[in-house]
Protein backbone atom coordinates (compact mmCIF):
# COMPACT_ATOMS: atom_id res chain seq x y z
CA UNK A 1 0.00 0.00 0.00
CA UNK A 2 1.36 3.44 -0.82
CA UNK A 3 1.83 5.96 2.03
CA UNK A 4 -1.26 8.03 2.68
CA UNK A 5 -3.57 5.64 0.82
CA UNK A 6 -7.06 5.05 2.16
CA UNK A 7 -6.90 1.84 4.13
CA UNK A 8 -9.95 1.17 6.14
CA UNK A 9 -13.61 1.19 6.88
CA UNK A 10 -13.43 1.65 10.64
CA UNK A 11 -11.12 3.11 13.27
CA UNK A 12 -11.76 2.76 16.98
CA UNK A 13 -10.02 4.35 19.95
CA UNK A 14 -11.02 3.62 23.52
CA UNK A 15 -9.41 6.09 25.96
CA UNK A 16 -6.49 6.27 23.52
CA UNK A 17 -5.05 8.37 20.70
CA UNK A 18 -8.06 10.66 20.31
CA UNK A 19 -7.68 11.71 23.92
CA UNK A 20 -3.92 12.27 23.83
CA UNK A 21 -3.37 13.83 20.39
CA UNK A 22 -4.26 17.28 19.11
CA UNK A 23 -7.60 16.78 17.30
CA UNK A 24 -6.72 19.41 14.68
CA UNK A 25 -3.76 17.21 13.70
CA UNK A 26 -5.04 13.68 14.35
CA UNK A 27 -8.60 13.82 12.99
CA UNK A 28 -7.60 14.95 9.45
CA UNK A 29 -4.96 12.19 9.36
CA UNK A 30 -7.59 9.60 10.27
CA UNK A 31 -10.07 11.01 7.73
CA UNK A 32 -7.43 10.89 4.99
CA UNK A 33 -6.87 7.18 5.60
CA UNK A 34 -10.47 6.03 5.87
CA UNK A 35 -12.37 4.96 2.78
CA UNK A 36 -15.55 6.89 1.94
CA UNK A 37 -18.26 5.69 4.30
CA UNK A 38 -15.64 4.57 6.83
CA UNK A 39 -16.40 5.24 10.47
CA UNK A 40 -14.35 6.66 13.33
CA UNK A 41 -15.57 5.83 16.84
CA UNK A 42 -13.81 6.87 20.02
CA UNK A 43 -14.48 7.14 23.71
CA UNK A 44 -12.80 8.90 26.60
CA UNK A 45 -13.74 10.58 29.86
CA UNK A 46 -15.87 13.68 29.37
CA UNK A 47 -14.35 17.09 29.92
CA UNK A 48 -14.55 18.58 33.37
CA UNK A 49 -17.06 21.46 33.02
CA UNK A 50 -15.15 24.65 32.30
CA UNK A 51 -11.82 22.85 31.74
CA UNK A 52 -11.55 22.58 27.97
CA UNK A 53 -8.66 22.22 25.55
CA UNK A 54 -5.24 20.63 26.01
CA UNK A 55 -4.42 19.85 29.63
CA UNK A 56 -1.13 18.65 31.05
CA UNK A 57 -1.06 15.60 33.27
CA UNK A 58 1.59 13.41 34.89
CA UNK A 59 1.78 9.74 33.98
CA UNK A 60 2.64 6.89 36.29
CA UNK A 61 1.68 8.48 39.60
CA UNK A 62 4.28 10.08 41.80
CA UNK A 63 6.88 7.30 41.71
CA UNK A 64 9.87 7.39 39.38
CA UNK A 65 10.92 10.04 36.90
CA UNK A 66 8.46 12.77 36.00
CA UNK A 67 6.75 12.06 32.71
CA UNK A 68 4.03 14.24 31.31
CA UNK A 69 1.57 14.20 28.47
CA UNK A 70 -1.34 16.27 27.27
CA UNK A 71 -4.92 15.19 27.01
CA UNK A 72 -7.53 17.00 24.94
CA UNK A 73 -10.90 17.61 26.56
CA UNK A 74 -13.80 19.32 24.83
CA UNK A 75 -17.58 19.43 24.92
CA UNK A 76 -19.48 16.98 22.69
CA UNK A 77 -20.43 19.88 20.42
CA UNK A 78 -16.78 20.85 20.01
CA UNK A 79 -15.80 17.26 19.13
CA UNK A 80 -18.54 17.24 16.47
CA UNK A 81 -17.09 20.47 15.06
CA UNK A 82 -13.52 19.09 15.00
CA UNK A 83 -14.76 15.98 13.18
CA UNK A 84 -16.70 17.97 10.59
CA UNK A 85 -13.73 20.29 10.02
CA UNK A 86 -11.55 17.21 9.40
CA UNK A 87 -13.86 15.93 6.65
CA UNK A 88 -16.25 13.70 8.53
CA UNK A 89 -20.02 13.84 8.07
CA UNK A 90 -22.74 12.81 10.46
CA UNK A 91 -20.55 13.43 13.51
CA UNK A 92 -22.39 12.62 16.73
CA UNK A 93 -20.94 13.10 20.20
CA UNK A 94 -22.60 12.61 23.56
CA UNK A 95 -21.75 11.95 27.18
CA UNK A 96 -23.24 8.67 28.35
CA UNK A 97 -24.12 8.50 32.03
CA UNK A 98 -22.24 6.02 34.20
CA UNK A 99 -24.21 2.98 35.37
CA UNK A 100 -24.00 4.26 38.97
CA UNK A 101 -25.23 7.75 39.82
CA UNK A 102 -22.42 10.09 40.81
CA UNK A 103 -19.75 8.25 38.80
CA UNK A 104 -18.00 9.69 35.74
CA UNK A 105 -19.67 8.93 32.42
CA UNK A 106 -18.07 8.39 29.03
CA UNK A 107 -17.81 10.68 26.02
CA UNK A 108 -18.67 8.67 22.90
CA UNK A 109 -18.03 10.09 19.41
CA UNK A 110 -19.00 8.56 16.06
CA UNK A 111 -18.21 10.18 12.72
CA UNK A 112 -18.54 8.89 9.16
CA UNK A 113 -16.11 9.76 6.36
CA UNK A 114 -17.89 11.84 3.72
Amino acid sequence: MRPGAACGYAMFSMFGACWFADPQVLLPLIADRLNPGGVLVFSQPPAIPGAYGPQGMYKGGFAGPAMFTYRYSYTPERWEGWCQAAGFANAQAAVLDAPKPGYIGTLLVRAEKA
